[in-house]
């Protein structure tokens, strides 16, 4: 064998090994994530009848909640909010409140230098159903709690 073909092959079986090892990092690091989805689904199909999930939130101050937003029986949409160590499940209509949108344009409102909206997420803060929005400013991020129901800004960093 030459010398060149030694060195592609060394060399393939680096970048083989490299790649490898990525994709192991990556699957460590997303399983939990994915199971505490799998998982949340479970408790709100036992707890509010949800068939269908259509979107997975985790929300972390005090501590942390998860929650599925999804329909169940005649295709009412819920959001089933979990905490992650127990206690209570949390089932909130999502006619019962204000949508991500109008909870984007009262951050935006409020905090002016948002150059745009990062990320929408909603969750259960001091016992009360939130949205919390997440604005790219000059240095950095701005955060902020919207009440899902009154829409009142309730806590902004």
């Amino acid at each position: 064998m030459s010398k060149r073909n030694q060195v592609l092959i060394g060399s393939g079986g680096i970048l083989l090994s490299l790649f490898l090892g990525g994709l192991i990092f990556f699957i460590k690091a997303v399983y939990p994530m994915i199971q505490a989805e799998e998982d949340t689904a479970k408790v709100a199909h036992q707890f509010a009848n949800v068939d269908t999930v259509d979107e997975f939130f985790s929300f972390t101050r005090e501590e942390t909640v998860y929650t599925i937003r999804g329909r169940g029986e005649g295709g009412k949409e819920v959001f089933v909010s979990v905490p992650k160590d127990g206690g209570n499940i949390q089932v909130t209509q999502v006619d019962d409140g204000m949508n991500r949108d109008a909870a984007m344009k009262i951050f935006k409102s409020k905090n002016k230098e948002v150059s745009e909206i990062a990320k929408v997420n909603f969750g259960i803060y001091k016992q009360k159903p939130i949205w919390e929005v997440v604005g790219k400013v000059k240095n950095g991020f701005a955060y902020g709690i919207v009440d899902f129901q009154s829409g009142k800004l309730i806590g902004m960093e």
